[in-house]
């Protein structure tokens, strides 16, 4: 604070060192790195070496650049030149354009065929699960726990709390664990 005089600048930069906790972090992060992060022992050494290589490279050759500018003489007129060239850029902005127009057509119709084979499973999906009760029941949904809570309450059968050797049998939708059916189907 003493060493720069000018308030404003003095608090912004020594407020850093008024976090003592940053000296602890360097304290333990320290050896940590230097276990963890392979370095090369003689690292420094060669970098040096590199440096007085390249120095003494330096003295050894020398160069000299020398710029000749030559002057052309247009063989068109500026306005023609002009014309010529915005010409072809029109040209060539026509052509990006066209073919810009076929690619997004192809990509339309790869993105209605996706559309269309994504439908299609889904309703195939649908239709096996509807028709067939076995098929994919493995999902422990809010409704079968009001269901499982109804015959409970009514003294039937009930299925709820699952063992521990049906609970990698069947799925909560609403958990994040991800189940090992789930992962054979992905």
């Amino acid at each position: 604070m003493q060493a720069i005089p000018v308030p404003v600048i003095n608090h912004i930069l020594c407020v850093s060192m008024k976090f003592h906790f940053l000296c602890d972090i360097m304290r333990i992060m320290t050896p940590w790195c230097r276990e963890q992060i392979p370095v090369e022992g003689n690292f420094g050494q060669l970098f040096d070496q590199l440096n007085v290589s390249v120095n003494q490279l330096s003295r050894e050759f020398s160069t000299e650049v020398v710029l000749q500018q030559e002057q052309q003489q247009s063989v068109l007129d500026g306005v023609l030149l002009n014309q010529t060239f915005t010409q072809a850029i029109k040209e060539s902005f026509l052509n990006l354009t066209r073919t810009m127009g076929q690619v997004m057509n192809i990509l339309q119709l790869l993105l209605s065929f996706t559309f269309i084979t994504v439908f299609i499973q889904a309703f195939q999906y649908l239709c096996s699960y509807r028709r067939n009760i076995s098929f994919d029941n493995v999902y422990i949904t809010s409704y079968f726990r009001r269901i499982d809570d109804r015959r409970r309450r009514a003294g039937r059968r009930f299925l709820l709390p699952l063992r521990k050797s049906e609970k990698n049998k069947f799925i909560a939708p609403l958990s994040l664990k991800i189940y090992p059916e789930e992962l054979k189907q992905v």
